[in-house]
């Protein structure tokens, strides 16, 4: 037996792994030493997680907690998100919004619980006082209007901007969210000759956080129509009247120019706003 060509052939797989480890391990050493931060780019993870088609429900999850970890990391970058005004935390003691799943799944509908825009209010007029609460419904069957096919789902994705990270998509034209104001207590009011709710007309109401003013309160043969006017200024001008407003920091001089219709019929009217006339 040629024992010196088998001591050859061992030393050299010998070498070979020794080299091999050495390379992983100082590939590995370099890597690991700034891990997870080479995933992470201005504190968005900034890579792909690979999961096979038939992979089990645990590989899955393990790789939302990795994909998680990386928003974790101890890098010398920090990101802090802050979300000014009224918002809602799509989460609950139990349930969080993850990947796959619609937002109706965490709430089937919004209050005054979730966001003060939405607070129990009141309309008062010479008849009384009616209250109202508002919802917003993110799926709801009985209201028949928000196809569950239509709802908002949590996928992530490479935006326009080269970001890689979680996205809320909504579908061009879905309905995600119904918006409601229901009356608890009855809202009165005498109706006119025209059909109009006249006890109705020039009260004011807040919906959704904004305080509109009803300006025409119509029955159409029971089926209730409010025409509401909303914004920063409001005010009531006769004709010929000129007016200044100001807005944004920026004044406007408004001068009401005509008025025509009457009560019977739908009215025209024209101003002219900073010497342009509308």
């Amino acid at each position: 037996m040629n024992t010196n060509k088998l001591f050859k052939k061992i030393t050299a797989v010998a070498t070979g792994a020794t080299m091999l480890g050495a390379t992983m391990m100082g590939a590995l050493a370099a890597d690991l030493n700034e891990y997870p931060d080479m995933f992470v780019d201005g504190g968005t993870f900034n890579g792909y997680i690979v999961i096979g088609d038939n992979a089990k429900s645990a590989d899955t999850a393990a790789a939302i907690d990795i994909t998680n970890s990386m928003f974790m990391s101890g890098s010398s970058e920090s990101t802090l998100t802050v979300i000014e005004g009224d918002s809602w935390l799509a989460e609950t003691s139990s349930n969080f919004l993850e990947l796959n799943e619609s937002i109706h799944n965490i709430e089937s509908y919004l209050t005054e619980s979730e966001l003060d825009a939405l607070a129990d209010d009141e309309l008062a007029n010479s008849k009384g006082t009616a209250d109202y609460e508002q919802y917003l419904y993110l799926n709801s069957s009985d209201l028949q209007t928000i196809d569950s096919s239509e709802a908002a789902q949590v996928f992530m994705y490479e935006n326009d901007d080269d970001e890689v990270g979680y996205f809320l998509q909504i579908s061009n034209g879905d309905a995600f969210a119904q918006y409601v104001a229901e009356f608890t207590t009855a809202l009165e009011s005498d109706i006119d000759s025209n059909e109009r709710l006249e006890d109705i007309e020039d009260e004011e109401i807040t919906l959704f956080g904004t305080t509109y003013t009803i300006v025409l309160a119509e029955n159409n043969s029971g089926n209730h129509k409010l025409t509401l006017m909303g914004g920063s200024v409001s005010a009531t001008m006769e004709e010929g009247e000129t007016a200044t407003f100001e807005l944004d920091g920026e004044d406007y001089e408004v001068t009401l120019l005509s008025v025509d219709g009457d009560d019977s019929s739908e009215e025209e009217v024209q101003f002219t706003i900073n010497g342009e006339t509308t």
